[in-house]
C-alpha cells in the first residue's frame, strides 16, 4: 500500500507541474490569476470536503491563516511564471529545494542535529544549482527573471511547510482543515480579485482552459489526503524525499519527451544532483 501511495503523490505532484506549463502555453501566458483564482478555490473545497463539512474556526487561527495564505499565494504564483518562461523540468527542480527551508529552520530554531547526509545534500545542492545553469550548445541562456522566479517560489514554499508546522506544534496537531481552508479561501479571493483588475479581457478567453486549474487544485486535496495516510503508516523522513525525488525525475521525463526540452549534459548532470540532495537533506 505505501508503495502505490508514493507512486501516486509522485504522478500527483508531476501532472501538477505538466497542467500549470500547459495552461500557459494555451493561454500564451495569460490569465495567470484566473487560473490561481480557481486553483486555490478548488483546493479550499477539498479541504472542506475531508473535514465532513465540519469546521471548528477559531479566532487564534486568524494569524497563522493570513501566514499561510500569503506564502500559499506567493508560493503558487513565483512557479507558474517560472514555467511560462523557462523550462519545467529545471523549474520543477529548482522549486523542490525547498524542503531544505524547514530543515534548515529545524536546525536553527528547535536545535535539530546538523547530520552528515545533510551537509552531503547541502554539497550536491551547490553542485545541482551551478551546473543547471550551463545550457546546451546553440540553446539561449536561462534568465536572471528566470531564475529570480525560481528562487522565490521555492523559499516561498518553504517557508510555507514552515509556517503549518509552527500551527501544528502550537495546536498539537488539530484544525490543520481549519487552518487550510481558510487560508486558501483567503488566497481564491485575492486572486479572483486581482484577475477582475488586471486580467478583465483575458478571461473570457482563458476560462475555456480553466479545468485544468480546478484538477489542479483537486489534486492538491487528493495528495493531501494520501500524504496523511502515508504519514500514519511511514517516517516522514521517507515520505518527502521519496515523493520529491520521484516528482523531479518524472517531471524531467514528461518535459524531454513532450514538451521536447533539450538540456545539455551538465543540466542532466544538475538534475541527478538534485535528487540526490532532496533525499540526502529529506533522511
Amino acid at each position: 500500500m505505501q508503495a502505490i501511495l508514493i507512486i501516486l503523490m509522485v504522478l500527483i505532484i508531476s501532472a501538477q507541474n505538466v497542467l500549470r506549463k500547459d495552461y500557459n502555453k494555451k493561454t500564451n501566458d495569460k490569465g495567470t490569476y484566473l487560473f490561481l483564482g480557481i486553483l486555490s478555490f478548488t483546493a479550499a473545497l477539498s479541504f472542506l470536503i475531508f473535514s465532513g463539512f465540519s469546521l471548528k474556526l477559531l479566532p487564534e487561527l486568524i494569524p497563522y491563516s493570513l501566514a499561510i495564505a500569503v506564502t500559499y499565494s506567493a508560493a503558487n504564483y513565483f512557479p507558474i511564471r517560472a514555467f511560462a518562461i523557462g523550462p519545467l523540468s529545471l523549474s520543477s527542480l529548482i522549486g523542490a529545494f525547498s524542503l531544505v527551508v524547514p530543515t534548515t529552520f529545524g536546525i536553527v530554531f528547535y536545535g535539530e542535529p546538523i547530520s552528515p547526509l545533510y551537509i552531503i545534500g547541502a554539497v550536491f545542492l551547490v553542485a545541482s544549482i551551478f551546473l543547471t545553469n550551463s545550457t546546451a550548445k546553440g540553446e539561449k541562456k536561462l534568465s536572471f527573471k528566470w531564475a529570480l522566479f525560481c528562487v522565490l517560489g521555492a523559499v516561498c514554499n518553504g517557508v510555507f511547510s514552515v509556517v503549518q508546522s509552527l500551527q501544528q506544534r502550537a495546536f498539537e496537531g488539530l484544525y490543520k482543515n481549519e487552518l487550510m481552508f481558510c487560508a486558501l479561501l483567503l488566497s481564491s479571493l485575492f486572486f479572483f480579485n486581482m484577475s477582475f483588475v488586471k486580467e478583465r479581457e483575458e478571461i473570457k478567453e482563458c476560462i475555456k482552459h480553466s479545468w485544468s486549474a480546478a484538477a489542479v487544485g483537486a489534486s492538491s486535496g487528493i495528495g493531501n489526503l494520501f500524504k496523511m495516510i502515508l504519514m500514519s503508516i511511514m517516517n516522514m523522513s521517507l515520505i518527502f524525499p521519496l515523493i520529491n525525488a520521484g516528482g523531479i525525475i518524472v517531471t524531467a521525463v514528461v518535459a524531454v519527451l513532450l514538451y521536447r526540452e533539450k538540456l545539455s549534459m551538465k543540466q542532466y548532470a544538475g538534475i541527478a544532483c538534485g535528487v540526490i540532495t532532496i533525499i540526502f537533506i529529506g533522511l
